[in-house]
């Protein structure tokens, strides 16, 4: 074998170990439901009774926060512990007080957008603990949704500004509202914005949606370039 394969197939071995796991134990979780919205601090002082695996919780409009703690045992030292978190509907994830992550709901089918493993420690330390708080959406129904079912998800339909406001003065709110210095936006839209539809994190994917439902204006955290051009005062 030349010395080029023998690299590129000690590189692929490499790659290979670290996508094997071994189970290491369940996390045992208890929550709470409810229909408001919650800090995570205003959560933890509420009261949370045992979940084991196959709880059924949910419905429209209602959240579930669940918790759980994580003790690492001996033969964990050294290693790469990643958990692999299966709440059902969307979900932001909390260590040790921390934003950490967030899981998407089933009905994504866009695999950078559907997170369903997160690594906990890179090395792990026999002993070290982690406390998980997890807020988890059951989703509601939106009679304007085509397809019908659930219309949970990044974007939100519905929520509207108090007033109709110009892009200028819409972009200024933005700035103020998320203590930015700048942002990354196309032409200015002509007509009024009122109705805005939100995706954290990169959301271009669901720019088309947010288009259909006849949005005045898309915000989301990250966009690649060449998506910003096509809807010239279609949306802001």
């Amino acid at each position: 074998m030349k010395p080029e394969w023998k690299d590129r197939v000690k590189h692929w071995m490499n790659m290979l170990e670290k996508e094997f796991y071994e189970p290491l134990g369940e996390i045992a979780l208890e929550g709470f439901e409810t229909t408001e919205m919650l800090a995570p601090e205003e959560a933890e002082a509420c009261g949370f009774a045992p979940m084991p695996a196959g709880t059924a919780w949910g419905c429209k409009w209602h959240y579930c926060w669940m918790r759980g703690e994580i003790v690492l045992p001996a033969q964990a030292a050294g290693e790469r512990i990643v958990m692999d978190l299966r709440q059902g509907g969307e979900a932001t994830l909390f260590v040790n007080g921390e934003a950490f992550g967030t899981r998407r709901a089933e009905w994504v089918s866009v695999p950078h957008h559907y997170i369903c493993d997160q690594v906990l420690t890179l090395h792990a330390e026999p002993g070290e603990r982690f406390h998980l708080l997890m807020e988890a959406y059951a989703g509601h129904d939106d009679p304007g949704e085509h397809q019908g079912g659930c219309a949970t998800g990044p974007v939100r339909p519905g929520d509207f500004l108090p007033e109709p406001e110009d892009s200028l003065q819409f972009l200024q709110r933005v700035k103020q509202a998320f203590d930015v210095d700048c942002l990354m936006h196309n032409e200015l839209l002509s007509r009024p914005i009122q109705s805005v539809a939100l995706c954290g994190g990169a959301g271009d994917f669901m720019l088309p949606e947010a288009v259909r439902m006849q949005a005045d204006a898309f915000l989301t955290g990250e966009m690649h370039y060449h998506v910003y051009f096509g809807n010239e005062q279609k949306i802001q």
